[in-house]
């Protein structure tokens, strides 16, 4: 931990640490500095002395008695003098990104796992009887195609086709309305690897942040504070998602990171095919207020990259569930009528 002397974490809102303790602690952090150098008055800490007369400042990593002394030479000025109006603006897009629970949203992954009447959870080979497409990720699991087959011995003719035919346009139809539903679960899972990889980002930057504050001092240059390699979080939208389901035991939270994690794995992959990398870097500065403006300048980044992230990946969810539904065209007439798309109804598939 990198605080303040004698000071605490401070309760940062919007961040809870049942839901992200590493992301709460570097906040409180964060914020128990904040207060630390607005007021330097208050401690021996970092600080600014501004000449009264020349307009220069002159920062120092703790008090000086001797400039103190000046006080008609020399006023006292925080680090953070830029932001007293509002200090909340340094952990703000911490408080965006913070906050995902994946508890709530892998309740939600979990039901779109639950198909009721054509889905499978295995890779097998489905058989001369499964929809000759092979966009569609599930098949038939039960017997209900063999079933209603069944009820139809011993029918001839025009009704025995129509039959037919509805029960082949009704199983279609379901089963790319549960491929609709593992598209979204995909898309959950990216949503979710969007977020986690950001609050990891924002993590090394907060560490680094507090680390330097706690270090200061003015001298310049030096190694790099922080200089981690990323990625731009929207590579995760065309990222492949392993869609994971629960053997027993397994929580629907549990299933969610799965699947995050291998999304992200496989965008890291993508990025550095895709030349989407980034260096996540924060300086040593010479004047402690560079570096705040920095990690401001790194934060906000994240925060914008996460916001457009999140808007492709609702567009390519309505593009790609808009493409599966056109899977579900089915002629409503045994002799070749007119295409639908809609929900089968045996009188559309009835002679004429």
């Amino acid at each position: 931990m990198a605080l303040p002397p004698g000071r605490d974490a401070v309760s940062v809102p919007g961040l809870d640490d049942a839901v992200n303790p590493q992301l709460t602690r570097a906040a409180g952090e964060v914020g128990a500095w904040i207060e630390y150098l607005l007021r330097p008055e208050d401690n021996d800490g970092p600080r600014v002395y501004r000449s009264r007369f020349d307009e220069g400042d002159n920062p120092f990593p703790r008090r000086n008695e001797d400039l103190d002394s000046k006080s008609h030479e020399f006023e006292t000025v925080s680090i953070l003098a830029d932001y007293a109006n509002d200090p909340d603006a340094l952990l703000r897009p911490v408080q965006a990104i913070a906050g995902l629970r994946h508890d709530v949203i892998g309740a939600t992954y979990d039901k779109l796992l639950d198909g009721y009447f054509t889905w499978s959870t295995n890779d097998t080979d489905p058989g001369p009887e499964a929809i000759d497409d092979k966009t569609l990720r599930y098949f038939e699991m039960n017997s209900a195609r063999m079933d209603w087959a069944q009820m139809r011995t011993g029918w001839v003719g025009a009704e025995a086709n129509a039959a037919y035919m509805y029960e082949k346009g009704f199983i279609r139809f379901q089963l790319v309305n549960e491929n609709c539903l593992y598209i979204i679960a995909e898309h959950l899972a990216r949503y979710s690897a969007i977020f986690d990889k950001a609050g990891r980002d924002l993590l090394e930057l907060m560490d680094a942040f507090t680390t330097e504050c706690a270090n200061y001092e003015p001298t310049g240059g030096g190694d790099l504070a922080l200089d981690v390699m990323s990625i731009v979080v929207d590579v995760i939208i065309g990222a492949t998602v392993t869609v994971l389901t629960g053997g027993i035991g397994t929580t629907a939270k549990e299933l969610l990171k799965g699947a995050a994690s291998t999304a992200l794995s496989n965008g890291m992959h993508q990025a550095a095919a895709e030349k989407k990398e980034k260096h996540l870097t924060l300086d040593k500065h010479y004047d402690l207020r560079d570096t705040t403006r920095q990690y401001l300048e790194r934060v906000e980044a994240i925060e914008r990259e996460v916001a457009d992230a999140v808007n492709g990946l609702a567009g390519s969810l309505r593009r790609l569930v808009a493409q599966k539904r056109e899977l579900r065209e089915y002629e409503t007439d045994t002799v070749g009528g007119p295409k639908s798309t809609k929900l089968p109804h045996p009188a559309d598939f009835m002679p004429k």
